[in-house]
């Protein structure tokens, strides 16, 4: 309805956009819709995005498009924000705008719901994480507990090899891969004990690897998503 319209803001998955317009044209068509004169929240996400709005829609790349697409969700200020894989098209550089963005609307009290396969990206931007499994909530809990109660896992780079096996040997901690001087291994709760035991062996390189929501479901709770 135009009631719930007024005050949320939704970015979906697949966008399409009218190439035919510039991106401020577009700003203005939105606004028109809306019954709303003001562009600046939407220029200001923009211009945070380092957009250029004189440029044609079909003249934009898919990064640029979905930058575009995400400063017109936020043109109205809405309440309620809904958004769907906001992070996919986005670069390294936009993905950490995009973060910025979501974190001051947070600041201001705004209702914001994301869908999104990352679990870094709901440990950064969220309070509360649910699980979906086949359109089923299966879980829901503050991201404090469920950090709390999920793996980390790290690429470590010893000097040598003798060094490596000694850490399988030794350490007590779940080896999941080993490759001549580098393992993978997964640490569970707080890493103090972790950096302690790391503390005493010869390491080059310790590299972290981003869990997915399905790789921190099928650990906490067994199974797979798609199960």
């Amino acid at each position: 309805s135009t009631g719930i319209k007024n005050f949320t803001g939704y970015l979906p998955q697949k966008i399409t956009l009218p190439e035919s317009m510039t991106s401020l044209q577009f700003f203005r068509f939105l606004a028109d819709l809306r019954n709303r004169k003001s562009l600046e929240k939407a220029i200001r996400t923009a211009d945070a995005f380092e957009l250029d709005t004189s440029k044609k829609i079909r003249d934009l790349n898919q990064e640029e498009k979905k930058k575009l697409a995400i400063a017109g969700v936020f043109l109205h200020d809405p309440e309620v924000l809904l958004l769907d894989e906001p992070e996919s098209d986005l670069g390294e550089k936009a993905k950490v705008q995009f973060m910025n963005l979501i974190l001051e609307e947070k600041s201001r009290g705004k209702t914001i719901l994301i869908a999104t396969g990352s679990f870094a990206t709901a440990e950064r931007l969220c309070d509360r994480i649910g699980i979906l499994r086949r359109g089923m909530l299966v879980n829901l809990d503050d991201v404090s507990v469920i950090r709390e109660a999920s793996r980390k896992v790290f690429c470590i780079g010893f000097r040598s090899e003798l060094e490596a096996v000694r850490f399988v040997r030794e350490s007590g901690f779940d080896v999941l891969n080993k490759n001549a001087t580098q393992l993978t291994v997964s640490v569970s709760g707080e890493l103090q004990n972790f950096i302690k035991v790391l503390s005493g062996y010869k390491v080059l390189t310790m590299e972290s690897i981003p869990q997915t929501l399905e790789e921190t479901f099928t650990y906490l709770y067994g199974g797979d998503l798609s199960d």
